[in-house]
């Protein structure tokens, strides 16, 4: 017997605090209607004009709503849009303030939640107040009312791996692994973390609401919405026992549905409607390579290829892979921090129609990272299942040159050998002879063009330059004009660049700023405390102080002291293959 509305909503103040066992999604806002009832009017869309002021209008798109919600389920209501029109039809909204004022304990915002205490029918409402911003106009009001048919309820759910393909309801199973989905329907339970699940006497038929479908990328049900699905055999119609769940990816698959059971009161049997929610937790596959051995590199990182994970004899190979964060270091691009570069799928045999082979993916570790770092991917094979896998990467750090003589652990090695064997193992530098490298010769701003144009993946030239003095069969050439072109660097006069000039600190910053900017997109902010601990602070010369404080603050540049920046001192070939290491692991 439906009890006072006063007195309901009453006891469901009290219970707002509380966190059902499972939450029905905010967008549930329309449910399905039993079969073999009056179908309640649901979301009715009258837009009838509530209430006018100096010729404008408020509208609702909607006056009236019926829902259904469940005893200790978590309800979620939504207002409905609300637009504020002139005399000549134009939308105005954007002049007024919207507020709304619920009836269910004076609760502002435009949604709520609450938790029904008992069945039965009840109704709230919410009014919506437009007020104008300026001017002297009149407050609009418009108000929704909400039909809530509360009945018992019940909460079920199982758990796969995201590998484990179709499966029917009577195959999957509790966290326990001890009851499948029908028979926590006729008998309740489903384990500890779901003591909401409700036995259901005489269960007849279950009735879903696709439309409260909630994590609809973790996987899809062959349930049709609002068709009965029968849990008997013998009955005639769709069998509950025949619906298939397919999982796709990791994550909480949720639906809404009505079952239909029996009570028996002396020799009257009575139908009963059970609200209830169905969960699926999908989990990553048990990874049977996460015992691996580590991959070893260096500080040099390495690339991938299409055979570390493509295997044309498998009967389902893998054909693509996602990677998610690395616990250290980055991935890139072919050297490149393209925004899309950790995010994009990667292809293990093909990759045409400007899809990304995997042998374009390069994992680089920051300078001087030693340790085990520990790589997830997603791998995707030709039948669309997805296994994931953690790839676990051992850099060893080192402190001498294994290619050059000059750089040793007694000397700039100590700080700069990661950097120089990484800027020599991905063909960004070379040698001066010899086994040399020269760490400590100044590097000329031909030199350092060349770098990053060579990092840039040494795209094509096709334009000219103004500059009379370069080389056009000198090695910096092309460099030269591509940078020039793009912007990332300017002539010493309107017709020399210079490009023997050794270039120094400030000016390496201002470069790399520049060509973060260009090349990789990035926004290049700068905070301008990053340089308040050091004393020759001012003496960086205002062109180069956006760049240099883009660099000290992403740690690309740090002082040659601890209260030193030296911005005009000449920089070495060492600090600079550091300072691009430093960029492009950050």
């Amino acid at each position: 017997m439906k009890n006072p509305i006063t007195r309901r909503f009453t006891s469901l103040l009290l219970a707002l605090a509380l966190a059902a066992a499972l939450a029905v999604p905010a967008a549930a806002v329309e449910e399905t209607d039993p079969p073999e009832t009056t179908p309640p009017t649901e979301n009715n869309t009258t837009t009838t004009p509530l209430a006018t002021s100096h010729g404008d209008t408020l509208t609702l798109a909607t006056q009236a709503q019926t829902h259904y919600a469940g005893v200790g389920q978590n309800k979620d209501l939504q207002a409905p849009k609300a637009t504020v029109t002139n005399q000549d039809g134009q939308d105005v909204t954007g002049s007024y303030t919207l507020s709304y004022l619920w009836s269910l304990g004076d609760i502002t915002g435009p949604s709520i939640r609450f938790t029904p205490v008992e069945t039965g029918t009840d109704k709230l409402s919410c009014t919506i107040t437009a007020t104008p911003k300026e001017g002297d106009g009149k407050p609009l009001t418009g108000k929704c009312t909400y039909t809530i048919q509360i009945l018992p309820a019940t909460a079920v759910g199982a758990t796969l791996e995201v590998g484990a393909g179709a499966q029917t309801l009577v195959e999957l199973k509790d966290l326990k692994g001890e009851q499948n989905i029908l028979e926590q329907l006729l008998q309740g339970g489903g384990g500890d973390e779901l003591d909401g699940a409700v036995a259901i006497p005489g269960l007849s038929k279950v009735v879903f609401d696709m439309g409260s479908v909630g994590g609809s990328a973790v996987g899809s049900l062959t349930a049709a919405n609002g068709v009965p699905y029968f849990a008997a055999d013998e009955a005639d119609g769709d069998k509950l026992a025949q619906v298939v769940f397919l999982p796709a990816a990791t994550g909480t698959y949720s639906v809404n549905f009505l079952a239909y059971g029996e009570t028996t009161d002396g020799s009257e049997v009575e139908e009963v409607v059970y609200y209830g929610r169905l969960e699926i937790v999908v989990t990553p596959d048990r990874d049977p390579d996460q015992d691996e051995t580590p991959i070893d590199c260096d500080s040099a990182g390495f690339s991938f290829s299409g055979s570390d994970f493509y295997d044309s004899a498998a009967q389902d190979p893998v054909v693509a892979v996602r990677f998610g964060t690395p616990s250290a270091g980055v991935l890139l691009r072919s050297l490149t921090k393209a925004p899309d570069a950790q995010t994009a799928t990667y292809y293990t045999n093909s990759a045409a129609d400007g899809k990304y082979h995997i042998s374009t993916l390069f994992y680089l570790p920051a300078p001087g990272y030693s340790g085990l770092a520990t790589l997830p991917a997603t791998c995707i094979t030709r039948s669309g299942t997805q296994l994931t896998r953690t790839i676990q990467v051992n850099v060893e750090s080192k402190n001498a040159s294994e290619h050059f003589t000059d750089v040793t652990a007694d000397g700039v090695g100590s700080w700069a050998a990661n950097s120089v064997d990484f800027a020599m193992a991905r063909g960004l530098v070379g040698g001066t002879g010899e086994g040399k490298f020269s760490p400590d010769d100044p590097m000329t701003r031909a030199m350092l063009v060349t770098v990053l144009y060579r990092a840039a993946g040494s795209p094509k030239v096709e334009v000219t330059s103004n500059f009379t003095d370069l080389d056009d069969e000198g090695y910096y050439y092309d460099a030269v004009i591509w940078a020039g072109y793009k912007g990332i660097v300017n002539g010493t006069s309107g017709t020399t660049f210079s490009p023997n000039q050794a270039i120094n600190r400030q000016q390496i910053a201002t470069i790399l700023h520049r060509y973060a900017n260009v090349v990789d997109g990035e926004s290049g902010e700068s905070n301008p405390s990053s340089l308040d601990s050091f004393q020759d602070k001012n003496k960086v010369d205002e062109y180069a102080r956006t760049g240099m404080c883009w660099a000290v603050q992403k740690g690309i540049v740090s002082g040659t002291t601890s209260t030193t920046l030296s911005p005009k001192a000449q920089a070495t070939r060492a600090q600079v293959v550091v300072m691009l290491h430093r960029y492009l692991a950050n």
